[in-house]
């Protein structure tokens, strides 16, 4: 893959009104959102009460979808994780919102753990797990191959010490562990169609933003290597409802169903697929 030279103006739609730019990372080519809020000022670009993924009651009928799809994803992601062959059922989902990804699978039999930095959205999920979710301290605290699977479902681009993160993560994984990652891919013909309206840019609560070549650069570079990869086929959809939302359209649902279609057409033609689950392991001396 050549070398992206991408600068692109994005707003952000969802909070400040505010724009930023993405920038290309030189030695692994993915897209980095500049300038990148301080530790001071991330929490300010998450409202509670509008951020869809920490939300636990819809309100009006897009929520009402992203609750229905959110139920549906779960299912997906929890059969995903138990078809893997590991050790044991050990499990730390970073970054798990209110919670229900956790649910389900502590339904399982699985010995799970969370980590979630919203105090809202940690209280939640502790009510629902029965006080398996900690703050993001916590992750300095647990010891070596502490888990069988690490799950980061869209959290990996929220992640502000990126390299740091990576690096705590190959320590608490098993030898014979899985890291699971689910990121939207910048590439796809959903965010080329849509550019700055396209809205898993979501700039600046998304800090990093990948393709499949440059993620797998990354995590190389931090002693993991790819296993298999799977579309998330809905993802195109929903990101394409949000985005026509941002742009105002007129028919934005039938023009959602068009262009999430478009694009995994074009996914299945190109690999680049609007959405991805990526499965690492920690590569072998």
């Amino acid at each position: 893959m050549k070398h992206i030279n991408l600068e692109m103006k994005i707003q952000d739609h969802l909070v400040s009104k505010k724009w930023f730019h993405l920038e290309s990372h030189p030695e692994h080519e993915y897209l980095m959102t500049t300038p990148k809020p301080t530790k001071g000022e991330i929490p300010s670009y998450y409202p509670y009460d509008d951020y869809l993924s920490h939300q636990t009651a819809p309100r009006n009928f897009l929520e009402h979808v992203y609750s229905f799809l959110r139920s549906f994803s779960v299912f997906h992601k929890s059969n995903i994780v138990k078809r893997l062959k590991m050790n044991g059922k050990r499990l730390l989902d970073v970054g798990c919102g209110p919670g229900f990804f956790l649910k389900s699978m502590q339904k399982s039999g699985w010995l799970v753990l969370g980590v979630e930095p919203n105090e809202h959205a940690r209280l939640s999920a502790n009510h629902l797990t029965e006080n398996a979710v900690f703050d993001n301290e916590q992750l300095q605290v647990w010891e070596n191959s502490s888990f069988d699977a690490i799950t980061l479902w869209h959290v990996l681009e929220h992640l502000p010490d990126l390299d740091q993160s990576l690096t705590n993560f190959n320590r608490l994984l098993d030898n014979q562990g899985k890291l699971i990652v689910a990121l939207p891919n910048h590439l796809s013909h959903d965010a080329r169609y849509y550019g700055q309206y396209w809205a898993a840019y979501d700039v600046p609560r998304h800090l990093w933003h990948f393709s499949k070549d440059s993620l797998t650069k990354l995590m190389k570079s931090h002693g993991f290597h790819l296993s298999c990869s799977k579309p998330l086929l809905l993802d195109a959809y929903y990101i394409s409802l949000l985005s026509e939302t941002y742009r105002h359209s007129k028919y934005r649902w039938l023009k959602a169903l068009w262009q999430g279609t478009l694009s995994n057409i074009n996914g299945l033609i190109t690999g680049e697929f609007s959405s991805r689950i990526y499965i690492f392991e920690k590569a072998t001396a």
